[in-house]
């Protein structure tokens, strides 16, 4: 018995340890809201904002539900089939225009159209990056915001909706300069 209890206080401290530890690589990319504001999304929505979240992974969307209740979620797929992923995105952006803001999940380049309808269209639209912060890069100069995990699973995408959603606390750092090509 007390080599049961030890093991389950080992299990539980090493759990706190990558939750601190992930929430301080919360990273903000970019943001053109300055100073970013808790609760910024809570009182947009009060204040009657239509909203639209574009959903790389299902957690993503779960957590899209508790954070942006009343929002349209839309899946866009992890890795989804370009030919109905182009499908996809030519039926939503013609509906663009009839949101206020667009919450964007990107885990890697195959969502990055959508970042650039938002832009075309030109609706105010914000990045979450949920893999690789380096396919959201290209929009943070065009996004309200850019914020990035490094990881699409638990714990590491719930510290990022509570970064964004809840304490506007963004510790973390890029871990490299990359310019999107090979250094001359």
């Amino acid at each position: 018995q007390g080599s049961s209890t030890l093991r389950t206080k080992m299990i539980e401290e090493a759990r706190r340890r990558v939750e601190t530890d992930t929430r301080q690589g919360i990273t903000l990319l970019s943001s053109k809201i300055g100073i970013f504001p808790p609760g910024y999304f809570f009182r947009a929505s009060l204040g009657g904002v239509k909203g639209l979240v574009l959903s790389p992974t299902s957690r993503f969307e779960e957590l899209a539900k508790r954070y942006l209740p009343g929002w349209d979620i839309i899946n866009i797929y992890y890795m989804p089939n370009r030919k109905r992923n182009q499908n996809r995105l030519a039926r939503v952006e013609k509906k663009l225009k009839d949101f206020d803001i667009v919450v964007i999940g990107v885990a890697n380049e195959l969502q990055v159209p959508w970042a650039q309808a938002c832009k075309k269209k030109e609706v105010p639209f914000a990045v979450l990056s949920v893999d690789n912060p380096y396919a959201a890069l290209p929009f943070a100069a065009d996004a309200l915001f850019a914020a990035a995990s490094y990881s699409p699973y638990s714990p590491s995408i719930e510290a990022l909706f509570d970064a964004v959603f809840v304490t506007g606390k963004f510790p973390g750092r890029l871990p490299y300069l990359y310019s999107g090509g090979m250094d001359e």
